[in-house]
């Protein structure tokens, strides 16, 4: 199996995201985050979701899952949290609150 490649960009060009998968590219990271191992394993999870169904076919599936179950509770994602070892719902840690 081909071995992924991390890459570490500066946050402003990947706004909303703190990390994302490519698989022409392998995994981007936002420099913030460089050393956050769960988000790095969660990236590679999401890799290895690409390669097993496709670009297209993951592209379909996590739009219908996201739409129709929500991003919480859609099983690409929780696929992806496995090796998380914080709290299960990692964007409470991570997403800032608009309405203080």
């Amino acid at each position: 199996m081909k071995v992924a490649k991390i890459h570490y960009i500066k946050s402003n060009y990947l706004p909303i995201f703190r990390g994302i998968a490519l698989p022409w590219v392998g995994v981007i990271i936002k420099e913030t985050y460089k050393d956050d191992i769960n988000l790095i394993k969660h990236e590679l999870v999401h890799l290895r979701q690409i390669r097993r169904m496709g670009l297209l076919l993951y592209l379909i599936r996590y739009f219908v899952q996201l739409v129709f179950i929500g991003y919480e509770g859609m099983p690409l994602e929780v696929e992806a949290r496995q090796h998380d070892t914080s709290l299960w719902n990692y964007r409470k840690r991570h997403w800032r609150k608009k309405w203080n």
